[in-house]
């Protein structure tokens, strides 16, 4: 059967097999033993034809949108441009069943699925941009805003003017810097009543944190002393404990992660 995605041909596979196995007499627990499969798994695959088997429902209901789906890839939509569109207008499958489905469309199709596009789509099927995207992943913002990492600044300026809370964000990981590297405590008290009101309400959360762990926070302000040297030995006691799961005992443990002063004195 033509224009199945590789899981659907694998599905095909399985029930054809299962199928077999059912009309040479095997049982269902002979069968569940051979293709390591679960018996309802084995139960849904042993009556029918396998080419309707195969097919998930996902993908026989949004069949219907095949042609819809084609002209949106050509004028430059992407996966889930498209995927929102159609549940606008009633489709019922999850977002993820639907980009699923667009790519499996644009394979069969020899087409180019656009993979970001920083416009969203209107209500026409033209596409609001059809010439050459930047991808811009939100790590590589994330290195900028809190490590400095170069981006270009046209870029960078337009995703403010598009998402104004960027701007929110930057201001803040100023303040928060700033604050620490001048170990002032009133600018502290400042960024907690600025930001307690924010309208990014993740930053309003982090503010609201601080100030109810207000001693804490006030100490790593002032202090130039950090407990970053003991959580990192925790860290690496954790790696070697989870390492040993299920194949060691308390003993080795003991002896992999406390210091003996007598081993040490005897060598």
């Amino acid at each position: 059967m033509d224009n199945l995605s590789e899981s659907e041909t694998k599905r095909r596979e399985l029930s054809t097999t299962i199928q077999k196995l059912k009309r040479s007499g095997a049982k269902l627990k002979d069968i569940v033993a051979i293709t390591g499969k679960d018996p309802k798994t084995v139960r849904k695959y042993m009556e029918g034809d396998p080419d309707i088997l195969c097919r998930s429902n996902a993908a026989s209901s949004l069949s219907c949108h095949d042609s819809s789906i084609i002209e949106y890839i050509q004028n430059g939509w992407t996966a889930s441009a498209i995927a929102r569109r159609l549940i606008e207008d009633g489709e019922s499958c999850t977002p993820g069943n639907i980009r699923a489905h667009v790519k499996g469309v644009a394979k069969r199709n020899g087409l180019n699925l656009v993979t970001y596009n920083h416009h969203a789509a209107n209500n026409t099927c033209a596409s609001p941009y059809t010439g050459n995207v930047t991808y811009v992943t939100r790590k590589s913002i994330f290195k900028h805003v809190w490590m400095g990492e170069k981006i270009d600044p046209d870029i960078f300026r337009s995703l403010k003017d598009r998402y104004a809370m960027l701007s929110e964000i930057v201001r803040c990981v100023n303040d928060f810097r700033e604050m620490f590297f001048t170990k002032n405590m009133p600018r502290l008290y400042l960024f907690i009543e600025r930001y307690m009101h924010s309208s990014v309400k993740e930053l309003a959360a982090f503010a609201s944190g601080l100030r109810k762990d207000i001693a804490a926070v006030e100490n790593a302000v002032a202090s130039p002393l950090s407990n970053g040297f003991v959580e990192g030995t925790n860290s690496k006691l954790k790696t070697l404990k989870k390492a040993m799961y299920g194949r060691c005992g308390i003993e080795l443990l003991r002896a992999k992660l406390m210091y003996d002063v007598n081993s040490s004195t005897n060598k």
